[in-house]
């Protein structure tokens, strides 16, 4: 399957990476997730949750390739938001 998003995003909560526009009134693709399987998605203001499987090798192997979201970036967002 593919995953697309489109909206408003001011802090790349829409998924098209950090070297990408962060906002699109058109559909585009979250290329990150083309070889994930996409089992629920969860919105809200500044962020989107996707939730993958990972139950074999295959799905393994697609989350190393997918940027993790580390403390650093979540304080960097928290203060954002807060100011």
């Amino acid at each position: 399957g593919v995953t697309v998003s489109w909206g408003m995003g001011l802090t790349g909560e829409l998924g098209f990476g950090a070297q990408n526009a962060k906002s699109s009134s058109k559909p585009k693709f979250v290329e990150k997730l083309d070889k994930c399987l996409v089992t629920d998605v969860v919105c809200g203001y500044g962020h989107t949750l996707f939730l993958i499987r990972d139950e074999d090798e295959e799905d393994k192997a697609a989350i190393k390739k997918i940027n993790r979201i580390e403390v650093d970036d979540l304080s960097s967002f928290v203060e954002k938001m807060s100011s």
